[in-house]
């Protein structure tokens, strides 16, 4: 679901790796689609849409 292709996983599990593109995408989808009321992980920055920083 986050990258549209099981098989990406399948790399990385041996061993591939992401694009920056691929892994930014992949991180918005987390902070779009995170749990209302669970806490983002401590440490890891939240992406923020360009929309909402232009605000």
């Amino acid at each position: 679901m986050v990258l549209n292709r099981g098989s990406k996983l399948d790399d990385i599990a041996t061993g591939g790796d992401l694009a920056t593109g691929t892994f930014e995408r992949a991180m918005l989808w987390f902070s779009e689609n995170w749990p209302k009321g669970a806490e983002w992980p401590a440490g890891v920055p939240r992406p923020v849409l360009q929309t909402e920083a232009a605000e």
